[in-house]
């Protein structure tokens, strides 16, 4: 077999490529259900001419790319998990892309600027996440149901800089003020790090310099934006990771302080942990999905030290008005309780909370959902008492695991105790009673046996404190060992998998790109959220385009 040559009569039939003819037969071609077939049927009435309008109030200088255009590079960038370089690229030589878009094949492709710039006008803009809101209304619109179920669940976001130690992060910001007031003192020597009384030296001479630079500008305003940001930052940097001794000696704290500034680039990236064993730098994502149409309802963007249960109201927030009013709202004043005296079932949970209840029990004693009530499923750290009841004042029930007590090295758990919270009393497995009074203030009461396990036979089994066998009595134990038990009914846990899977999919396929799901190209938590909108946005969309073909 030879290589073939091009006749030069055949060289006017190459011209042919510049038509629209290859843009037709490549839409016929499309495999459908996808993503590229569905902004090419639909992408006029996704993104209409005015959809960025907002953001170019002046009708000078208005961008000549249709929005359709720019949006659709913007949303299959996200979920290839392209940067904004190799999108325009994709536009350039891909004709799915052209085709999506609904571009001709000789258009000329815009610069990838312009989505730069166009996306720092939507995160400060009134509606950053607008893509995202789109595609669900687009959804809705074409029937397609939303039901009135949540699964939430999240992951870690790691950050897109480089997490740095308190020398560096001290020698950084030293470096930068110095260098904008033109200090003539010389840098700092740089210790030998193997040497400890060396390193500890620097340290305390590094805070020196820093405190002497902080001290100078105390009373007086900086000369510019620059140099505030700097000291403040090095301030906070010697604030949350130095320590001195009684001596005056800095030097580097140990442990972690709480809500630890992790570097000087993105300041509001912090350090993460999905389990004990697990920790992340970074943001943490979290989503709402809905198990029926598996389509994301809601994507949020926290720092990564914010529990799963801060995001709660927020990810549900379309389920129920009343959620804006539960954020406002102050919180409830705690309730004086006074001790009550022998036989007195005064403590019987006075303010024990009223939640809307999920499972329901019908005529034959079985548990079956109630189909009035909207709820959320998630795992354990979202089912403390405290988010129940900020869901239950906004309508909303919870079907969500709480922790089961256990214990060290197969000792006696909590479940092996017999606590009577009308009579307020605890009887341990081998027979001993204690009395307890609860707490004024509300909260956890400590209950202890002491003595009473000096001559217990069951010590080995039980404790191996000097002092006996403690427990801790919850506020709203009677509530706490009711919903221990409905949650070991089969049909609890028949429900709780079948919904909960939803969750763990849709995280699945929301991380499945390492830029948009798992990580963040961008520096801060607006850049960040928008970033994971826009890629939930595309995710959403490949679904819809299945359940319009189903």
């Amino acid at each position: 077999m030879s290589i073939g040559v091009v006749k030069s009569s055949d060289r006017i039939q190459q011209q042919r490529f510049i038509s629209d003819d290859l843009l037709l037969r490549t839409y016929k071609e499309l495999p459908r259900p996808s993503i590229y077939a569905l902004l090419a049927d639909h992408g006029d009435e996704l993104f209409g001419n005015d959809f960025f309008g907002d953001l170019y109030p002046s009708r000078r200088g208005r961008p000549t790319t249709p929005a359709r255009t720019i949006a659709t590079v913007m949303v299959l960038g996200a979920f290839g998990g392209l940067a904004d370089k190799k999108a325009t690229e994709s536009l350039k030589y891909d004709l799915r892309w052209r085709v999506a878009a609904g571009i001709a094949i000789d258009t000329p492709v815009f610069n990838y600027s312009v989505i730069c710039l166009l996306r720092s006008k939507l995160v400060n803009s009134a509606s950053p996440n607008r893509i995202f809101d789109a595609v669900l209304s687009f959804a809705q619109s074409h029937k397609i149901v939303i039901s009135r179920v949540r699964s939430i669940d999240s992951t870690a976001l790691y950050d897109s800089v480089q997490t740095k130690s308190t020398i560096a992060m001290i020698e950084g910001a030293l470096g930068e003020i110095e260098a904008e007031i033109q200090d003539p003192t010389p840098p700092l020597h740089r210790p030998s790090f193997d040497d400890v009384a060396d390193v500890a030296s620097y340290v305390d001479a590094l805070c020196a310099r820093s405190m002497a630079h902080l001290n100078t500008y105390s009373n007086d305003t900086p000369p510019s934006e620059a140099l505030a940001s700097n000291l403040a930052f090095l301030g906070c940097i010697l604030d949350q990771d130095t320590q001195a001794s009684p001596s005056g000696q800095r030097s580097i704290k140990d442990g972690v302080t709480p809500d630890r500034v992790i570097s000087p680039v993105d300041r509001q990236a912090r350090h993460g942990r999905k389990s004990t064993n697990r920790r992340f730098d970074g943001f943490k994502s979290h989503l709402a999905s809905d198990p029926t149409s598996g389509l994301i309802t809601k994507v949020v963007v926290t720092a990564g030290n914010v529990s799963d249960k801060e995001a709660t109201l927020e990810l549900v927030s379309d389920l129920a008005p009343l959620l804006e009013e539960v954020k406002e709202a102050p919180a409830p004043k705690e309730t004086t309780l006074d001790p009550p005296g022998e036989g007195d079932t005064s403590g019987q949970e006075p303010n024990a909370p009223e939640f809307h209840e999920v499972l329901i029990t019908n005529q034959d004693g079985e548990l079956r959902l109630d189909p009035q009530v909207p709820f959320v499923i998630g795992d354990s750290a979202y089912g403390g008492f405290d988010t129940r009841e900020d869901l239950a004042k906004a309508g909303i029930g919870i079907l969500s695991r709480v922790p089961i007590p256990h214990n060290r090295d197969a000792k006696f758990s909590q479940d092996a105790f017999q606590i009577d919270t009308a009579k307020m009393r605890v009887r341990c497995p081998a027979g001993n009673v204690v009395t307890y009074k609860k707490k004024r203030q509300g909260g956890e009461t400590q209950v202890r046996f002491g003595e009473l396990c000096g001559s217990c036979p069951l010590r080995e089994r039980c404790t191996t404190a000097k002092g006996g066998r403690s427990i801790r009595i919850h506020p709203y134990q009677d509530e706490l060992e009711r919903l221990r038990a409905q949650q070991r009914n089969p049909v609890f846990l028949g429900l709780y998998n079948h919904y909960r899977s939803s969750a763990e999919r849709m995280n699945a396929q929301l991380v499945k790109v390492l830029h948009g799901g798992r990580k963040s190209r961008y520096v801060g938590l607006a850049k960040s959220q928008f970033c994971l909108s826009q890629r939930a946005a595309s995710v959403n969309l490949a679904r819809i385009s299945k359940l319009m073909v189903a």
